[in-house]
């Protein structure tokens, strides 16, 4: 499963949380990336015409989903959906 930031080996810390790179036990959630949107608003060239071709800066847009472990080696594959809005 690509693009999926999983620590198979987590080092155990505070009661149900694991930290990356240690031995003991896996992390309780796995959080990642569901939907991203990437809104692009351009200038208006009726208003201002010596800016044709120009925009506004980006927003972005992050939804993340939650998964459990267990749940996740079961997968078969992941899908995350991307916009240019």
């Amino acid at each position: 499963m690509t693009g999926v930031p999983v620590s198979a080996a987590s080092k155990k810390g505070k009661e149900g949380q694991g930290e990356p790179g240690g031995g003991g036990d896996r992390p309780k959630v796995i959080r990642y990336l569901k939907r991203m949107d990437i809104r692009v608003q351009m200038i208006n060239t009726r208003e201002n015409p010596e800016k044709a071709g120009r925009m506004y800066p980006p927003v972005v847009a992050v939804e993340y989903g939650e998964t459990s472990y267990d749940k996740l080696a079961s997968w078969k594959s992941l899908i995350s959906i991307f916009y240019i809005l």
